[in-house]
């Protein structure tokens, strides 16, 4: 796996990864907040992120890992659920350290986490041992 080196775009660009919650309203339709089962929402899926003008990539495994990759690389680190908050853990990086910001469901493909990040559902696996 490749670590890139971090900058202050780079910084800006994570923030917008794990942000704070208030109120929740995207197009019209209200995010539903503690409603459903996020860890079943996000475990081994991948999502089209959305970050302000940025598009990532960001994949959760059911082991715990999620792997963020975009434009200015990749990253990886561990999660959980507490409660209706998604918790990151990053070992380097602008996001070093641990994390935890509110999920709400905006419908049965789409996540918001924190107030800056939109979650897509791209494809859904089971891993098969």
């Amino acid at each position: 796996m490749r670590f890139a080196t971090f900058n202050t775009s780079r910084a800006l660009l994570l923030a917008g990864l794990i942000g704070a919650v208030q109120v929740l309203q995207i197009g019209g339709a209200t995010a539903h907040r503690g409603t459903f089962d996020i860890a079943g929402a996000l475990e081994n899926t991948v999502f089209d992120a959305q970050v302000a003008q940025w598009s990532l990539e960001v994949a959760f495994s059911d082991i715990s890992t999620v792997v963020v990759d975009g434009p200015l690389g990749q990253f990886v680190g561990d999660w959980h659920v507490h409660e209706d908050q998604l918790c990151v853990e990053f070992a380097e990086g602008p996001r070093k350290g641990f994390t935890c910001e509110t999920v709400a469901m905006i419908d049965t493909d789409h996540l918001r986490v924190g107030e800056t990040l939109t979650l897509a559902r791209l494809a859904r696996a089971r891993v098969v041992e």
